[in-house]
């Protein structure tokens, strides 16, 4: 199942990446999602979001784990 899950992601990032071509916009924009108007301010918000905003997540995925 995590092989899928691999599989169907990429295949959706290749799916956006024809669709933004397509449109002929071929990059992200500051405020597109965590993308800001420098590489230092993206690098920031995703750490953010990787080191505070899944801790509760992390905690659950453990929880779900560790159950029978």
């Amino acid at each position: 199942a995590s092989c899928a899950a691999k599989i169907s992601s990429s295949l959706e990032a290749a799916i956006l990446a024809m669709e933004m071509s397509l449109e002929e916009k071929t990059s992200f924009q500051s405020g597109d999602g965590l993308v800001k108007k420098d590489i230092e301010k993206t690098i920031e918000a995703f750490g953010k979001m990787g080191k505070e905003g899944m801790r509760e997540t992390d905690k659950e995925i453990l929880n779900l784990m560790l159950e029978d």
